[in-house]
């Protein structure tokens, strides 16, 4: 009895620990999910977090492990990494911090095997983080002058006059810009996070898994530049309109409902 009041005790500090230190942070997730179109998925990955922890439920067995050196290492980790982003106003360290914070305690709490059942669904939260701007311009912007340059050389295939200068095609009839959002940011991030959710449900090895991460990123960089290819021949053979507007946005909901 008196081990399980203390178990309850130390998961209600713990709680209030991780609420109360990583406040700011969660708060500015929430808020970049609700108003950020390339990351809106985040409003679903707690609820999908859950329902993992939920389902893997029969595999809970506390661990009998006494070794606290290797989660105290983590933690320790964490909790410097916590610091450096905080003083350094980084907030995408101090996100990355919450997770060695918070998986080092399940296993202190509870030992290593709850700690190596809920690890996975728990990692899963840090999709819901957007990436760096200066690590957004490395990986996007390669890719946004590819559709350019692949959308331009569609039209020229359709004998369309056609002038490309890095991710601006201009036509006779209007300048289409290819933005960050139509090199597949979007579908990459989404597609990406559902990989790794199916990854949790199915028994993968580990080629199952990587085979199925690069089909993700496959479909949502190859559906993308499709659509700056049909958007530009639209625009061109059809109605300028086409690369604004309803057109657009539809374009960009279908595309990310085939590669799902």
């Amino acid at each position: 009895m008196n081990k399980s009041f203390a178990r309850i005790f130390l998961i209600i500090l713990g709680i209030c620990l991780l609420g109360f230190t990583y406040w700011d942070s969660l708060a500015e997730i929430i808020n970049i999910c609700l108003t950020d179109d390339d990351y809106s998925h985040g409003t679903l990955l707690p609820f999908i977090t859950a329902y993992l922890l939920w389902d893997r439920r029969d595999e809970y067995k506390t661990s009998n492990q006494k070794s606290i050196i290797i989660p105290s290492i983590i933690l320790i980790f964490g909790l410097l990494l916590f610091t450096l982003g905080h003083s350094s106003q980084l907030s995408f360290l101090t996100w990355a911090s919450f997770f060695p914070v918070i998986l080092s305690s399940v296993w202190l709490i509870f030992g290593k095997s709850i700690f190596l059942t809920s690890a996975g669904p728990i990692l899963l939260l840090f999709m819901s983080k957007p990436l760096p701007d200066s690590l957004v311009v490395r990986i996007f912007w390669p890719l946004q002058v590819l559709a350019a340059k692949i959308g331009a050389w569609t039209l020229e295939k359709l004998n369309v006059p056609v002038y490309l200068s890095g991710n601006i095609i201009e036509i006779p009839t209007m300048r289409l810009m290819v933005e960050e959002a139509c090199s597949g940011m979007r579908s990459v991030m989404a597609l990406i996070t559902i990989a790794f959710t199916i990854m949790l449900l199915k028994p993968l090895n580990i080629l199952g898994k990587l085979i199925l991460i690069l089909i993700a990123l496959a479909l949502a960089v190859s559906l993308n530049v499709f659509r700056v290819s049909l958007t530009g021949v639209l625009a061109h053979f059809y109605d300028p309109k086409a690369a604004t507007g309803f057109f657009h946005t539809f374009s960009g909901f279908l595309v990310f409902l085939i590669g799902l």
